[in-house]
C-alpha cells in the first residue's frame, strides 16, 4: 500500500535529499488549491535546512533565504516581496526602493518592494525569509 503519511511532494523531497542535489526547482507547485499550495510552502519551511528549493508559479518564484549574507543582481524595478512567520532579527535590505536598516521583530512583511540598484543585498541574523520574486521581463530569461 502507498505511504500516506506524506504528499507525493515530500516523497519526491525525501528522495531528492538522498541525491544532494543543487537546487531544486519545483513547477506548479501552487495553484489551483490552497491546500496544495500551504502544503508546498510548509515543505519549503520544512526542508529549507537540507535542501535549497524553488517554487515556480505562472508570475515567479519562492524560495527560503537562512540567516546570513544574500546577494542578487536583479535588474532595477524587479519587484520582490518579504515575509516571515518566525522572528527575524537584524534584517538588512540595500538595493531596493524601501531599504530596510537592522530591523528585528516577529511575523515580518514586506510587500511589493522594488529593485533600484543593480546589486541588491538582503542579510539577517535570525529567523527564516522568504523571498518572493517576481518574473521581469529582463529577467524572464532566468526562470525559463
Amino acid at each position: 500500500t502507498p505511504d500516506q503519511n506524506y504528499t507525493d511532494l515530500e516523497k519526491s523531497l525525501q528522495f531528492i535529499r538522498t541525491i544532494n542535489p543543487g537546487t531544486v526547482r519545483i513547477l506548479s507547485a501552487v495553484g489551483k488549491r490552497t491546500d496544495h499550495t500551504f502544503n508546498s510552502i510548509s515543505l519549503l519551511l520544512k526542508y529549507a535546512e537540507t535542501l535549497k528549493i524553488e517554487l515556480f508559479d505562472n508570475h515567479g518564484y519562492l524560495k527560503i533565504l537562512l540567516p546570513e549574507n544574500h546577494y542578487f543582481n536583479l535588474p532595477p524595478r524587479t519587484t520582490i516581496s518579504l515575509f516571515s512567520w518566525q522572528e527575524i532579527s537584524s534584517l538588512f535590505l540595500k538595493g531596493f526602493k524601501y531599504n530596510l536598516n537592522n530591523i528585528s521583530g516577529a511575523d515580518f512583511i514586506g510587500i511589493s518592494n522594488e529593485t533600484s540598484e543593480i546589486e541588491q543585498m538582503i542579510s539577517f541574523k535570525k529567523g527564516h525569509l522568504f523571498i518572493y520574486i517576481l518574473d521581469n521581463p529582463e529577467t524572464k530569461s532566468k526562470f525559463e
